[in-house]
């Protein structure tokens, strides 16, 4: 064996000792390295996954429409003596007196002089001061009978006026309801509380989700047929 192979041998024996001296002696150095390296990586592929989810989501809340929620308002008038909120029902246009909810809550004729000019408040600022009050409001709604289809104009339910205007907005509970029901054609009640819960936090047990899909019948927009509750069915009323 010549002397040039006898050296490679050896350098083919000695290199992992070698290397293994260099990471010894310079680790640190090599250490910073890496970490200069992978961590630009890393943080890139998380806030690419980031990204991707907030696209997803955009995505999602963008086939429904706009992402903010337009909060519902409800008809009151103050009573003059007490400055407490009575939800209108009937203005009887024309009439001395008013339809009304009271705070107890009852339903009431009252005179027009005992109360200031109608307003609309938010229906979150009447849950606060009395959640009994705006759920008999929704109830009121859900049991009405009025279809406005053989009624002519002027004797609308005045409860409705707050939900043509309702209509006039994308982000609004009924607006979302009747576009989930048409884009379904057809829909069970349960799964169409269940898409307005998930999409957009509307809460299962709320009223006024039963109050909305009411005003729509009311108006003619939908169809409901089946024995109640969550098995009852919506259709799109094309007549």
């Amino acid at each position: 064996m010549s002397d040039s192979q006898i050296i490679l041998s050896i350098a083919i024996l000695l290199w992992p000792v070698c290397l293994l001296i260099i990471i010894i002696l310079f680790r640190k150095e090599i250490s910073a390295l890496l970490n200069r390296c992978i961590t630009p990586r890393v943080e890139e592929k998380k806030q690419h996954e980031v990204s991707s989810k907030a696209v997803t989501k955009t995505d999602t809340v963008g086939k429904r429409g706009e992402t903010d929620l337009e909060d519902e308002y409800i008809p009151v008038v103050r009573n003059k003596n007490t400055n407490l909120y009575f939800i209108v029902l009937e203005d009887n246009d024309g009439g001395d007196e008013y339809k009304l909810i009271n705070p107890e809550p009852r339903i009431l004729d009252q005179r027009k002089d005992n109360y200031h000019a109608i307003e609309r408040v938010s229906s979150q600022e009447i849950e606060k001061q009395n959640p009994e009050q705006l759920q008999k409001y929704y109830k009121y709604i859900e049991s009405d009978q009025s279809r406005i289809a053989s009624q002519p104009t002027k004797k609308r339910p005045f409860y409705l006026s707050s939900y043509i205007r309702m209509l006039e907005s994308k982000t609004t509970l009924p607006s979302r309801m009747f576009r989930i029901i048409t884009e379904n054609g057809k829909i069970e009640w349960g799964d169409l509380r269940q898409e307005l819960n998930e999409l957009y936090g509307y809460q299962l047990n709320s009223g006024s989700m039963g109050a909305s899909l009411k005003a729509l019948e009311t108006l003619g927009m939908v169809k409901i047929s089946g024995n109640g509750g969550n098995n009852k069915t919506i259709i799109v009323n094309n007549e």
